[in-house]
């Protein structure tokens, strides 16, 4: 899931909020890059490109991530993504030729969970 935020914390001091939130949630950091139940990132930062010792925005896997770029689809897929100079809908486009992935909806916008199919 994605979701399009506005804040006016620093981007240092939203990334220790979601770490707040993933702690308070249940996150165990015991295995780098394992399973997790909650993972929060910061994708996208305005058109800022960042480069510090705990933070890299883009997130450094978003081209790379099907998975993240389908989400980010339904609400930026007309988005330049600095650094790499390619919109959204160019990265999901070329991953999507190479990997699948499936999109759970609630049926109708409501009771369950469904695969999603246009």
């Amino acid at each position: 899931m994605t979701a399009s935020i506005e804040t006016l914390l620093p981007p240092t001091r939203l990334l220790k909020e979601l770490h707040r939130i993933e702690n308070a949630l249940g996150r165990k950091r015991d295995i780098h890059w394992g399973p997790r139940s909650i993972d929060l990132d910061i994708l996208l930062f305005n058109h800022d490109n960042i480069e510090e010792e705990k933070l890299s925005v883009p997130h450094p896997e978003l081209p790379k991530r099907l998975f993240v770029l389908a989400p980010l689809m339904d609400i930026a897929s007309h988005l330049i993504v600095p650094g790499i100079n390619r919109s959204v809908t160019e990265l999901y486009q070329s991953l999507k030729k190479e990997k699948g992935v499936q999109l759970w909806k609630r049926n109708n916008g409501e009771g369950e969970f469904g695969l999603f199919e246009n």
